[in-house]
C-alpha cells in the first residue's frame, strides 16, 4: 500500500481534519474503502508518513518553502492493526519531521500497536509456506543515491 498518513499538518485538530476523525470515528474508518483488500491477504505493508508521539517536541526546522510537519499521538498507530495492516516502512520524508525523540517515538507506538515496522537495515521479513521474502525500507530522492541501498539488499538476500 502507498502513502498513509495518518496525521494532519502540525497536529491541526480541527473539525474535518484527519485528527479530529481520529477522536470522534472508530480507527476502522480510516480504510472502510480498502478493506476488502486487506482483508484476506497474506501481509499487508504501507508506508507510514507521518510520526507517532506524545511528546511536545516542537517541529524541527525545514528551511524555506513549503514544508509539512505530521505528528498523531501515540496511541493512533493502532489504526494500522486495527485495519490488518502488519507492517509499515518509517523510511521517508516525515521520518525525522520532529526530530530523533519523536522518531524513537514513533518505533515504540508501533511496537506497542503490534505493527512491525521497517527501516533501513530493520528489515521486514515473511515467511509462508517455505518462502521468505524481505522488503528492505530505504528512500532516496537522487539517482546517485541509489548505491547506498545495495548494502540493505545483500543483507535482505543473506537472511
Amino acid at each position: 500500500m502507498g502513502d498513509c498518513c495518518m496525521a494532519t499538518n502540525l497536529e491541526n485538530n480541527s473539525y474535518g481534519t484527519l485528527l479530529w476523525y481520529e477522536s470522534n470515528a472508530p480507527t476502522t474508518y480510516f480504510f472502510d474503502g480498502v478493506r476488502q483488500y486487506v482483508e484476506g491477504d497474506d501481509i499487508t505493508i504501507a508506508n507510514c508518513e507521518n510520526t507517532f508521539s506524545d511528546s511536545s517536541v516542537a517541529p524541527r526546522d525545514k528551511g524555506e518553502g513549503t514544508n509539512y510537519w505530521f505528528k498523531s499521538p501515540s496511541s493512533f498507530a493502532s489504526v494500522f492493526s486495527d485495519n490488518n495492516i502488519e507492517a509499515v516502512t518509517i523510511n521517508n520524508n516525515h521520518t525525522n519531521d520532529y526530530g530523533p525523540e519523536v522518531f524513537e517515538d514513533t518505533k515504540a507506538a508501533l511496537d506497542a500497536a503490534g505493527v512491525e515496522w521497517g527501516f533501513r537495515d530493520k528489515i521486514i521479513y515473511y515467511e509462508k509456506e517455505g518462502y521468505k521474502i524481505g522488503v528492505v525500507c530505504v528512500s532516496y530522492y537522487y539517482y546517485e543515491e541509489a548505491e547506498g541501498i545495495l548494502p540493505y539488499l545483500e543483507l535482505a538476500k543473506e537472511n
